[in-house]
């Protein structure tokens, strides 16, 4: 196929190589939408957006399990594509790839996934008590399935609407409600939980690269309230932690960026200095450092640190040089490797 636009005769790139394509994810609001959205779903040239009559290869990710891609053939390739399915099949040995023929075929097939997840949602709207609801439910109820919701308030039909409104409130806020409930509860689940399971696990599943639904983010505020005794800081720390990664996925900055700053800083001193029990679930808490370089800036750490240092300085503290360096690792895993060589530069 020639790499010229049809319509307008100037170079038209997508027609090179694999042709276009079009890569979505089942937990992805504006993915699903570009599905079912024929008009977005035709590629265009690069010099004037002319229609080109062509058919873009879509790849579907899905979570399984097992984890997999469903994928429709760009015409582009025509006669390559048993290849290319080898070659993908070759390098990811444990994803389930599965050719689907056509666009409706691969619409049929996310209906099939999205509608238990939609009715789910809508049980949970027509709970009497939607905090029990939450309570027996919460493993099911998964950024996927929100993601399904959010999907449905947008009224694609094929049997997955959500109503505009609900008992008098927009569906949209009672989902945040609902998800900002799932949100409370994981990140204290961990400490009733038996075995390895770890509070980043629980963000990472039911928190990391979520949609965040309308009003879910001041639900959430308002579950975790005011803060409270600093010297009780177990729960605390889980709750900022899952506030600040809430924030991360929203995209929006986190009112209580001190005090997440203050509680993972003093959780880690606290795993450092050697007063827990080896056994302790205590040790489950601590989230990973990539989280924490992600959520805990400079501004807040540098604060944080250089409070620390002040203190142990104006006390004359014998601790001062093991905390010192023991902060100094610290930064190091949260992203900030020099700040208190900065700090003491100044000092």
């Amino acid at each position: 196929m020639t790499d010229t636009c049809p319509v307008c005769g100037e170079p038209a790139g997508v027609l090179t190589g694999l042709g276009p394509r079009v890569s979505l994810n089942e937990a992805d609001v504006a993915g699903l939408i570009t599905l079912f959205d024929d008009d977005a779903l035709v590629p265009r040239c690069d010099a004037n957006s002319c229609r080109l009559p062509v058919q873009p290869m879509i790849t579907m990710a899905v979570a399984g399990p097992p984890a997999g891609a469903w994928m429709v053939p760009g015409s582009v390739m025509a006669g390559e594509w048993e290849a290319f399915l080898a070659g993908v099949r070759a390098d990811a040995p444990g994803l389930a790839v599965r050719t689907v023929p056509s666009v409706g075929d691969l619409r049929v097939l996310v209906t099939r996934l999205l509608g238990p997840r939609v009715a789910l949602l809508r049980k949970a709207l027509a709970a009497g008590d939607r905090r029990a609801f939450v309570a027996e439910n919460v493993a099911e109820l998964t950024p996927a399935v929100f993601a399904a919701g959010a999907f449905a308030l947008t009224g694609p039909g094929f049997g997955l609407d959500l109503p505009a409104r609900t008992r008098d409130r927009p569906t949209a806020e009672l989902l945040g409600d609902l998800q900002a409930g799932v949100w409370w509860l994981i990140a204290l689940f961990w400490l009733r939980a038996s075995g390895d399971l770890r509070l980043d696990d629980l963000l990472h599943r039911f928190a990391d690269d979520t949609v965040v639904l309308p009003g879910a983010l001041d639900a959430l505020n308002a579950h975790i309230g005011e803060p409270g005794d600093e010297t009780r800081w177990v729960v605390p720390y889980s709750l900022e932690a899952l506030r600040a990664t809430v924030c991360l996925a929203a995209g929006q900055p986190n009112p209580e960026r001190q005090r997440w700053s203050d509680l993972y800083f003093g959780f880690e001193l606290a795993r450092r200095g050697g007063g827990w029990d080896p056994g302790s679930s205590l040790h489950h808490q601590g989230v990973s450092d990539e989280r924490a370089a992600a959520t805990i800036g400079l501004h807040a750490a540098w604060i944080t640190v250089g409070e620390r240092i002040r203190a142990l300085q104006d006390e004359g503290s014998p601790e001062l040089t093991v905390t010192v360096q023991r902060l100094d690792e610290i930064c190091g895993q949260a992203g900030h490797p020099k700040l208190v060589a900065a700090l003491l530069g100044e000092n």
